[in-house]
């Protein structure tokens, strides 16, 4: 079942961005209007002021497996990351 609905909604971003002749994620403009909120309410003056927004996360995605200290094994197992 998941997959059928991975399926329809691919399916179906593709067709909306055919017609609107526009690229990238199907609620992209969305979140980008919800990350514009407290900018257009004069509370911030860029998104990036925000830390409850998505804009920082964006931006600068947090590194995934966090918990491991990377410099640290490195300098251990002489190996580096690709």
């Amino acid at each position: 079942m998941p997959k059928s609905i991975q399926l329809l909604a691919g399916q179906t971003g593709q067709q909306y961005n055919q017609r609107k002749k526009r690229k990238g994620a199907f609620r992209e403009d969305r979140y980008l209007y919800i990350g514009l909120n407290m900018v257009r309410a004069g509370v911030v003056s860029h998104p990036e002021q925000w830390d409850h927004g998505g804009y920082n996360e964006i931006q600068n995605p947090r590194r995934k497996n966090s918990l491991i200290d990377y410099e640290t094994l490195e300098a251990t197992f002489w190996f580096h990351e690709f």
